[in-house]
């Protein structure tokens, strides 16, 4: 019996045969080799391409933002330029004037000064109802405000801003600084040369009080130059500057050789001043325009026949008040009420207002 493996070569080396007489009946001969240099030489022929039209390509804009562009405009068609407006009159609107109110309807009755200004009281009647009251500052009557309380005067805001002044006397009013600049000061400050005049001395202390009272009036200011005081600057135009021969921005070197520079030196020159007597000449060394020149003035009593001469009564304080003294405030009842009348009309007050007499007033009424 043969073994089954000669089936499978045999098998095996028939499709041998085939393949190699499929491969050896279709092969194909190779072309013969030619030469690369052509027989005849051609022309080459030059293609036509085709003209693409890039302006229809943005006429016909798939996102339609395509515009078409305007015509340049010619010389002709260039309109001429508009006429520029006429100018509108400016109309200054009128300033609106102060209007002025009348005069609170009320009486400065009586002053309690203390050492702490909050302490301080007044005394003010309604001359409409003759009924009295007490105040403090930042009280009210009526529209008015009440703004500061001195010795002898107390001063009112007003609605529109105004400012009222009450005196407790007559001869305050007299005697107060704004009141003398009205009257003028011929009866106190008198030219006697080009340069030279003479004052008053007991006058213009019964109007001028303080050197802080004089610093207000004339506006005295610092002036420096390069960093350094070189004196003081006169800031205000007044009858008062006027009359001591001075001029606004004129600039105070040395008061009798005195600098005035700063406050210290201003002090002396004031204390310096003060202790003058008559006959005395202070002398005022001053810049104006770029020229250095002196004021002389001579301390001398000036007689003024056609007015009654005031002099300033002292200010005693109410533990001093002696008995003569205070005979002579019941005479002036009006003016300064006695302490029996205060409280009498504080205790009215309490009745009808229902408000209780201020401790302060009657501690000071006690002592």
């Amino acid at each position: 019996m043969r073994h089954p493996f000669w089936i499978l070569n045999s098998s095996l080396l028939l499709v041998s045969l085939m393949a190699v007489g499929f491969i050896y009946f279709s092969r194909q001969e190779a072309p013969a080799r030619q030469t690369l240099e052509p027989e005849k030489r051609v022309k080459p022929v030059k293609m036509e391409t085709s003209k693409i039209n890039i302006s229809k390509i943005y006429e016909d804009d798939l996102f339609g933002t395509y515009q078409e562009m305007m015509a340049p405009q010619t010389a002709d068609q260039v309109s001429p330029l508009p006429e520029p407006p006429s100018p509108l009159g400016v109309r200054i609107p009128e300033e609106a004037k102060p209007q002025f109110l009348e005069p609170l309807p009320i009486t400065l009755r009586g002053i309690i000064i203390w050492s702490d200004d909050s302490k301080n009281r007044v005394t003010i009647a309604d001359n409409r109802t003759n009924v009295e009251g007490s105040y403090r500052v930042g009280d009210r009557i009526e529209d008015a405000q009440l703004i500061r309380i001195f010795n002898n005067k107390v001063i009112f805001m007003r609605s529109n801003g105004q400012q009222e002044v009450l005196y407790l006397r007559e001869r305050d009013a007299k005697l107060d600084p704004s009141f003398a600049n009205i009257e003028g000061w011929d009866g106190v400050i008198q030219m006697t040369g080009l340069r030279s005049y003479t004052i008053n001395a007991a006058e213009l202390i019964n109007r001028i009080s303080s050197l802080g009272q004089l610093i207000d009036m004339v506006d005295v200011t610092t002036v420096y130059r390069q960093g350094e005081s070189i004196g003081s600057r006169i800031g205000m135009s007044n009858a008062f500057v006027s009359a001591l021969g001075l001029a606004k921005e004129d600039v105070i070197t040395t008061i009798n050789d005195i600098p005035a520079t700063d406050t210290n030196n201003r002090m002396k020159i004031y204390n310096q001043i003060s202790s003058l007597k008559t006959n005395d000449v202070i002398r005022v060394t001053l810049t104006r325009g770029g020229n250095e020149m002196t004021l002389t003035y001579t301390l001398q009593e000036i007689k003024q026949p056609h007015k009654k001469e005031l002099s300033k009564p002292p200010q005693p304080s109410p533990e001093r008040i002696t008995k003569e003294q205070i005979e002579q405030l019941e005479k002036k009842h009006t003016f300064a009420p006695t302490v029996n009348e205060l409280r009498q009309r504080e205790k009215a007050n309490m009745l009808e207002k229902g408000k209780r007499p201020t401790q302060n007033v009657l501690s000071n009424l006690n002592e």
